[in-house]
């Protein structure tokens, strides 16, 4: 694995050592495909914080490259990057 992989691997499992963090990647990842896509308002009614926390934990997890969003209309709406967590993951699960 390159040092840049690493880097990244080590970000991923930063940023997913937060119970809330997991509680709303969970709930993005097990909706995406059968519900609609999460605004922070539903977010954080989800993990009974105040919207300000969601946003920290929102930006903590884009910046890791485990969320991507999009803008629609007046909210910006949150969906799972499966294609680079995955690949990431499965990188390091490669060395067991």
């Amino acid at each position: 694995m390159k040092k840049n992989e690493k880097e990244e691997l080590a970000l991923i499992f930063k940023t997913l050592s937060n119970p809330i963090r997991l509680t709303m990647l969970e709930h993005i990842a097990t909706c995406e495909n059968s519900c609609h896509k999460h605004n922070i308002s539903e977010l954080a009614k989800l993990c009974e914080v105040d919207f300000s926390v969601v946003s920290r934990h929102l930006k903590a997890l884009k910046d890791a490259n485990i969320l991507s969003s999009t803008k629609h209309k007046n909210d910006v709406l949150y969906t799972v990057s499966s294609t680079i967590l995955k690949r990431r993951l499965e990188s390091f699960l490669k060395l067991f």
